[in-house]
């Protein structure tokens, strides 16, 4: 496939346009990775925690921020694991 001068000017003419929606995708694919990271450590945070939770902080289900507050206050106390995901929230 051989491309005419006019196919081959228009292509000078789009690349930026070209290369910006690329640096747009790249950044949405990066967002969406990141996303789905902080899904997954939250989701291994409630798997490390689940029985703590519901051995130290039982009352306090399904206030998840209470939970937390909970586990904060038993840290000493809890699984190595989930001694690893809990940390105290900032305010």
């Amino acid at each position: 496939m051989s491309w005419s001068a006019s196919e081959l000017r228009r292509a000078d003419i789009d690349e930026p346009r070209i290369l910006s929606n690329m640096k747009i995708i790249l950044k949405c694919a990066a967002a969406a990775v990141l996303f789905s990271l902080l899904g997954t450590a939250s989701a291994l945070a409630q798997h490390a925690c689940h029985d703590d939770a519901f051995r130290f902080c039982g009352k306090d289900i399904p206030d998840h921020d209470k939970i937390h507050g909970c586990l904060v206050r038993h840290v000493k106390h809890l699984h190595p694991h989930c001694k690893a995901v809990i940390k105290p929230k900032r305010r």
